[in-house]
């Protein structure tokens, strides 16, 4: 992924506005309506104060001050009250907008290209773009508040150069010079801050890794058995001190920053003060214009301050946000497909002169591979580590598509099927597999239906029928106990078991092992493929394994050696070769297979 991807501030505040009045038709008005109070706000207590002052000091006729007075709390308590009505409206909006945002990020996660998830780069592409929502001035709510404040900045500086309009102009450039150098540093000081952010990115999400092993009770066995802890807290430790190193260079700047604000902008009310106070003393302005012009200043600088402010936080928010959109606008590497499933159900998949590296190597995985897997077909893929075996079957299940060559599926290119269709024709189970905090049947059934005679029959085929009555709440009971204190941690063959349950229940026409039994004995193994084998009749079965329990009762046995096939046939046929690594790989596991080598 390119790293210098940008996206632009007018894109990234086009996506999340039209993403909010795409789910609220209102937020337009209620944006509208908060300029308009927030515009005018600022001039009751401007222009109405100058009434009351002169009359004290002049006229000084009761009625005249009661209504002034009244004008002025009136007028105040009206656009108070709707104001806060509006920026409630508006919250809810954001807060509701917010959610849904993480919705997008969840969703993304979810459905992106595979290789994206094993990319480090993507990764915390996706942590800045959860963090961007919480970062700065609250996402969504940031955007909307720094956008009103803005708009009705400028709306009141046109009212306010009104109210200037008879003082020298010296006076206005004073306080704009002043403005501009608050401004000058205000732009330094939000890219120093969005720096800060980009170095501390990184530091969350390893902070956030070391901080979940310790509260995950499935690394607490061992932990405690290899006295693993002392390391996982040296390496949180050596986080929290380059986290507390970071947060105080980022302190330290801010107290610098603020402390350079604040002797300006009280340079700039001496000078103020100074200037109007001597207006008044010769006579040429009176008290109430004094306190009039004071709050009019005071206005314009906070009105231009606020203005240049918002728009550099606004500017430093959108490239928090930027992130956001780079993540949920991430290109498919990938073509999608559009095309149906063949009408010829009796599949037959073809690799045609393959070859694979991953993103960003240069390493070749698979090298030319050929090899055509008819239907119904059981094929064993063997051989060492490293061979090539899942990446195989990353390649079948399409999770990665081939640097080279092609895979064809009765003959047409699966690159031209719709990617969900081609995912409906697989089941299965890798080495890795995930057994989710669900409810045993929800793990079983995932989102494929809700057949109860359909779950008993996988269960009883996948050997837990005992397992399950033996638990108060049945197939309903929930696997560990984060949100179910009543939950179970299964045994490694339990899990296994759910895992192949699972894949009994999505009844695909091609079912593939990914060696989700290595962590078993090779006698183990054997039990529950030769068991799985049984229960899959009809079915194109792949079974992946550096061990041999699976070739007994496979068709065909493809051996992958350093990327490459270099054997292929029965079992019969691959151990009369006695110089072929098939062989080699059998006596090597000779202990295991007596029986086998006898009969041969």
């Amino acid at each position: 992924m390119d790293k210098h991807n940008s996206v632009g501030l007018a894109k990234t505040l086009s996506y999340f506005y039209r993403f909010t009045w795409r789910h609220n038709k209102k937020y337009p008005l209620y944006i509208v309506l908060s300029i308009a109070l927030k515009a005018i706000q600022p001039f009751p207590n401007i222009l109405i104060p100058k009434s009351i002052i002169d009359e004290l000091l002049g006229g000084k006729s009761m009625e005249k001050l009661v209504m002034y007075t009244a004008l002025l709390i009136g007028i105040n308590l009206v656009i108070s009250s709707l104001l806060s009505v509006c920026n409630h409206l508006l919250q809810f909006i954001n807060m509701r907008t917010n959610k849904l945002l993480d919705f997008v990020i969840i969703g993304k996660a979810m459905e992106m290209d595979y290789e994206h998830v094993e990319n480090a780069e993507i990764l915390n592409l996706s942590k800045k773009a959860t963090s961007s929502m919480k970062w700065g001035t609250w996402g969504m709510y940031g955007v909307t508040s720094k956008t009103v404040e803005i708009i009705a900045g400028i709306i009141t500086l046109a009212g306010l150069g009104y109210v200037f309009s008879s003082v020298e102009w010296w006076i206005t450039a004073l306080i704009l010079l002043f403005v501009i150098a608050n401004m000058y540093y205000g732009a330094k000081l939000s890219d120093a801050n969005h720096g800060f952010w980009e170095r501390m990115s990184g530091y969350h999400r390893r902070f956030e890794y070391f901080r979940n092993i310790l509260k995950d009770f499935r690394f607490g066995k061992d932990i405690r058995l290899y006295d693993a802890g002392g390391l996982i807290l040296s390496r949180q430790r050596e986080s929290i001190q380059y986290g507390r190193k970071m947060a105080g260079e980022w302190s330290s700047m801010n107290v610098k920053y603020n402390l350079f604000f604040n002797f300006l902008n009280v340079m700039q009310q001496m000078l103020l003060y100074g200037y109007f106070a001597a207006k008044v003393f010769v006579g040429t302005i009176t008290v109430g214009s004094f306190t009039m012009y004071i709050a009019a200043a005071s206005a314009l600088k906070d009105s231009i301050q606020n203005v240049f402010g918002e728009t550099m936080g606004l500017r430093e928010q959108a490239k928090y946000l930027a992130e956001f959109v780079r993540f949920a606008e991430l290109p498919d590497v990938k073509p999608r497909g559009h095309g149906a499933l063949p009408a010829e159900r009796d599949f037959v998949i073809e690799f045609r002169n393959v070859s694979f590296k991953y993103p960003g190597s240069e390493q070749m995985i698979l090298k030319d591979f050929s090899m055509t897997i008819p239907f119904g077909q059981k094929l064993s893929v063997v051989g060492m580590n490293g061979a090539g075996k899942t990446t195989f079957i990353k390649l079948l299940t399409r999770l990665y598509d081939p640097t080279e060559g092609e895979i064809l599926l009765n003959g047409v290119d699966i690159r031209t099927i719709d990617l969900a269709e081609y995912a409906k024709l697989f089941s299965v189970v890798f080495q890795d597999f995930a057994v989710f905090a669900f409810s045993m049947k929800e793990n079983i059934q995932m989102t494929m239906g809700d057949e109860a005679d359909k779950l008993r029959e996988v269960v009883d085929k996948a050997g837990l029928t005992e397992v399950v009555g033996e638990l108060e709440k049945g197939a309903d009971t929930a696997v560990y106990k984060y949100f179910d204190e009543d939950g179970v941690e299964f045994s490694g063959g339990e899990t296994q078991k759910i895992a192949l349950a699972r894949s009994l229940y999505k009844d695909a026409p091609v079912v593939v092992l990914d060696e989700p039994t290595a962590a078993l004995d090779p006698i183990a193994e054997y039990e529950i493929y030769n068991r799985f084998n049984e229960i899959i009749s009809g079915k194109t079965a792949v079974y992946i394994s550096h061990r041999l329990s699976s070739c007994r009762f496979c068709d065909v046995i493809a051996v992958f050696h350093e990327g490459r096939l270099i054997q292929y046939g029965s079992h019969d046929e691959l151990i009369r070769q006695p110089d072929g690594k098939y062989a080699e790989m059998f006596n090597a596991q000779a202990q295991y297979y007596v029986d086998e080598a006898m009969s041969v």
